[in-house]
């Protein structure tokens, strides 16, 4: 009879959660210890826990490396006494899933003590058939240390669709559903889901055949092209996470970018608004400066204090008495100069001279202006106090004469 795919090498997840390590030297040893002598691995419907009857025993087990073809690899049965109401199910689709349950090296009813043994070879997927006449198997009821599996790489991507899932959960937790959709969108994880129901539901392994009354050209060939549509499927699932996360690794580098714009974008407009309003506070204290209300060599201060100052805090204040009393509101910075504005003139200004009608002929601006402030410096030496609008009507008329 045909063997039966039950078991590969690898990490394996029992029926009870445990993960498991078999290597392929334990299986290749498994194989080898394995004696219907010593203990018949029945087939059974499930993983019975005491008694149910038999459909069919392991005469042997084959432990293949795959060396020859990667996907044979694994642990092989090689079935006898086969109940034929069993192998005409099995060979309907009927029980598409097997599984494997292996005696651990504790456990007392191991025939191998020390080593891992096949216990038995489950079939899933439909209700037992009922035959009249099988022997039941009786099974020691202490299952504590025994290790089952069950033989389906749909239950994998099971896992990883729940992995992603839940992942997707977090991250509209955390960022919104907006960042969810674009990293892991719904709908990519709902296709992983049905892909990994269809491997169930097909199963990755050729169907068990019992008898070698396989027709070439019909459930041979049609398991064969099966399983290479099955491969192409998590070929294409396992791309499809591939290209996604390329997707999301792409996103996350264009968002970092846009970051850093929107960043310098943000410095230089507001570099922008503080040079605008240092300029506007320059232009102020030329005037000042021209008009004779401030030194010149001050107006680069008093743009800078200006800056300093916050502009958009509005102070309250009551100007005049009685009747004339009104509410004045002013930020600091228009206070400030207004208060410089109605302070006494620290020098002359050849735009505010250069407009006089009385300037003698020949007297240019710059000349006048000089002239202005020597004679308010000779009037300080003396102890006197002079505006400069008082000191430019002394010098025209001095120059009149």
């Amino acid at each position: 009879m045909h063997p039966i795919h039950i078991f590969r090498a690898g990490t394996q997840t029992d029926s009870k959660g445990h993960r498991v390590d078999f290597g392929a030297d334990l299986l290749a040893k498994i194989a080898a210890n394995y004696s219907p002598a010593a203990s018949e691995a029945p087939l059974v419907v499930g993983h019975p826990a005491t008694n149910d009857p038999a459909y069919g025993w392991v005469e042997r087990l084959e432990y293949d490396d795959g060396k020859a073809d990667p996907k044979k690899a694994g642990l092989w049965a090689v079935p006898k006494q086969v109940a034929p109401e069993f192998e005409s199910a099995v060979e309907a689709g009927r029980f598409k899933q097997r599984s494997a349950s292996f005696w651990t090296p504790k456990h007392p009813s191991n025939p191998t003590p020390g080593e891992h043994y096949l216990r038995h070879v489950g079939f899933l997927g439909a209700a037992a058939p009922s035959i009249k006449g099988l022997e039941a198997i009786q099974f020691d009821a202490n299952d504590a240390d025994v290790i089952e599996f069950s033989f389906a790489d749909g239950f994998m991507w099971s896992q990883v669709a729940g992995m992603f899932r839940g992942l997707r959960e977090w991250m509209i937790e955390s960022s919104g559903r907006d960042a969810a959709d674009q990293a892991l969108p719904s709908y990519s994880i709902t296709d992983l889901e049905s892909m990994s129901q269809k491997v169930i539901d097909e199963d990755s392994e050729p169907a068990v055949g019992f008898s070698d009354n396989t027709d070439p050209e019909g459930s041979v060939m049609k398991t064969a092209e099966e399983l290479a549509a099955i491969q192409e499927a998590n070929d294409a699932a396992a791309k499809k996470i591939a290209d996604d996360q390329a997707a999301l690794d792409a996103q996350k580098a264009e968002f970092a970018e846009q970051q850093t714009t929107v960043a310098a974008a943000a410095a230089k407009a507001q570099k922008d608004l503080a040079d605008a309003r240092r300029a506007s506070f320059v232009a102020r204290a030329s005037t000042l400066a021209a008009q004779g209300m401030l030194v010149a060599d001050h107006t680069e201060r008093l743009a800078d204090i200006c800056s300093a100052l916050n502009t958009e805090t509005v102070i309250s204040f009551t100007e005049g008495e009685g009747e004339n009393a009104k509410t004045v509101k002013s930020t600091p910075v228009d206070m400030l100069f207004d208060l410089l504005s109605t302070q006494p003139r620290k020098g002359p200004s050849t735009q505010e001279f250069s407009a006089s009608a009385a300037v003698p002929e020949g007297m240019s601006d710059e000349d006048l202006a000089m002239q202005i402030r020597d004679y308010v410096d000779l009037q300080a030496e003396k102890g006197r106090t002079i505006t400069f609008t008082a000191a430019r009507e002394a010098v025209l008329k001095a120059a009149a004469h």
